[in-house]
């Protein structure tokens, strides 16, 4: 489970891709359109899609389906509350070659903390001080997500407070800091995000849509973006 870790370190820029269903037409769209990751769901209430997520044994199927032929990472989150991630479930994620955890910071039970298997993708809302923000950090986790956007900014256009405030968590962590399209991010905001020095975008359900079409032509076109602005 580093494989994530690997390509935030080593790329300029990765395209991480959560699907707003977990539905193999949009995995094998999302694949096919270069994404360099996929994050999927259980066990929550997913706000930007509208969904809800069932359990790992009602979506068996469908993760054993992109294990199969795995040629990307691919991460879960495994639940919206403290009691939902379970340690049996994390023995299962290991099995199924899942390579990484999603979660925020107020999600994750401490005990998965003392397990090396697990890279930890671990999310900020926005509630937490640059000081708390940097405990997190120091705790030892691998991946920080920048999940910062109240609800209600979800889908809006991105501004320049927005990428002052995702500099300011890059300048703070020496670990990698992902983005997620909770506003509406755009390819051409793809070079102001890349002053900030974030090292991921993770784009989901407000810009990619919800059909394998849209999830296509979407991650199709910041792939193209992302490779154009990171090769010149």
């Amino acid at each position: 489970m580093a494989v994530l870790t690997q390509l935030l370190q080593s790329n300029k820029l990765t395209l991480i891709t959560s699907l707003p269903a977990n539905d193999i037409g949009l995995y094998q769209a999302a694949v096919d359109a270069g994404t360099d990751a996929v994050k999927i769901h259980l066990n929550i209430e997913h706000r930007a899609s509208g969904n809800t997520f069932g359990t790992l044994q009602e979506n068996m199927e469908f993760v054993s389906r992109t294990a199969e032929n795995r040629s990307i990472p691919v991460g879960v989150v495994p639940g919206d509350t403290l009691d939902k991630v379970k340690p049996a479930e994390m023995e299962a994620f290991v099995k199924l070659n899942l390579d990484f955890i999603s979660l925020y910071s107020d999600h994750t039970p401490a005990w998965l903390l003392a397990d090396p298997r697990v890279t930890k993708m671990i999310a900020v809302n926005g509630q937490q001080s640059p000081a708390e923000t940097a405990s997190l950090l120091a705790l030892g986790i691998d991946v920080l997500e920048a999940s910062i956007m109240a609800p209600e900014a979800y889908g809006t256009p991105l501004s320049l407070k927005d990428l002052a405030r995702y500099k300011q968590l890059a300048d703070l962590s020496a670990t990698p800091v992902v983005v997620p399209t909770q506003k509406r991010i755009d390819i051409n905001d793809l070079t102001g995000l890349l002053q900030t020095g974030v090292k991921g975008l993770m784009v989901g359900a407000v810009v990619t849509g919800t059909d394998p079409k849209s999830m296509f032509d979407c991650v199709s076109k910041f792939r193209k973006e992302i490779d154009r602005l990171t090769n010149s």
